[in-house]
């Protein structure tokens, strides 16, 4: 295990040695929507051909820079959320507590582009869009390079909420 925050490979595996994510803040907008600011920074994006189930489309493992500070939903939309913001009880079937469901790519833009008109968050001078795959991986990753942010291996009898990390979400911000 490496613990060094200044260098970039572990003088003894090689392996890279990349600095955690630091969360530059939060904030809470008009509907409840609970927000994480992150700086920039660089991660390998992507899993190593040697990842247990990685997929081709993983690779193939590469560096990225993201290049301004953002900020993510800690948690994912809820039906209630979405449903203020769209006026659409759909995507809260499941209940309105729990994560918004069957939101399509478009859809989704589209709850963004809504969020953003709000009076509430114009004035705040915020603008909602989707973040890019880096910046959800980097966002995901949370400054670790194992498959999941928790480590290697996810333990089938363990709760996988215990392991969702706090970034995981569908809205974001910049």
């Amino acid at each position: 295990v490496c613990s060094s925050d200044l260098a970039t490979a572990c003088p003894h595996c090689g392996e890279p040695v990349l600095k955690p994510v630091a969360a530059l803040g939060e904030f809470t907008n008009s509907l409840g929507i609970r927000m994480k600011r992150l700086p920039g920074g660089e991660f390998l994006m992507g899993s190593p051909d040697s990842e247990v189930g990685r997929f081709p489309e993983e690779g193939p493992r590469h560096r990225v820079h993201i290049t301004y500070p953002f900020a993510i939903s800690a948690f994912e939309i809820t039906g209630e959320q979405y449903a203020a913001v769209m006026g659409d009880e759909r995507a809260g079937a499941q209940g309105a507590k729990q994560p918004a469901t069957s939101v399509s790519w478009d859809d989704a833009r589209e709850f963004c582009e809504r969020l953003s008109q709000r009076p509430e968050e114009r004035d705040q001078g915020r603008l909602y869009r989707l973040p890019t795959e880096a910046e959800w991986e980097f966002a995901c990753r949370g400054g670790t390079t194992t498959a999941y942010s928790f480590g290697d291996a996810f333990k089938t009898e363990q709760r996988s909420e215990e392991h969702t990390s706090e970034l995981q979400s569908h809205s974001f911000i910049s």
